[in-house]
């Protein structure tokens, strides 16, 4: 859907904000949730987010268990599991 808004009988459409592309979703297999947390459990313990120094080395550990994920996915999947974790609390 775009924007478009009226200026001078004229009609200026409006690129997105972010100018960020739409990214389908894609479900954490259970393989890909154990070797994250395998390896990046006491970030969540901590409740610390990783860097993208400690997603590498994750991503690096387990190849293939991994390979659909990028270092930010990682990264956004354990503040989540934080964030979720705090709320219970």
């Amino acid at each position: 859907m775009r924007n478009e808004t009226k200026k001078n009988s004229q009609a200026i459409q409006l690129s997105p904000k972010n100018g960020r592309k739409p990214v389908k979703k894609k479900n954490w297999q259970k393989v890909e949730v154990d070797a994250v947390e395998k390896h990046m459990m006491h970030f969540i313990e901590s409740c610390r987010v990783p860097g993208k120094a400690a997603c590498d080395l994750c991503l690096k550990s387990e190849p293939e268990a991994l390979k659909r994920r990028d270092w930010l996915a990682i990264k956004f999947y354990i503040k989540n599991r934080i964030s979720a974790l705090q709320r219970k609390i």
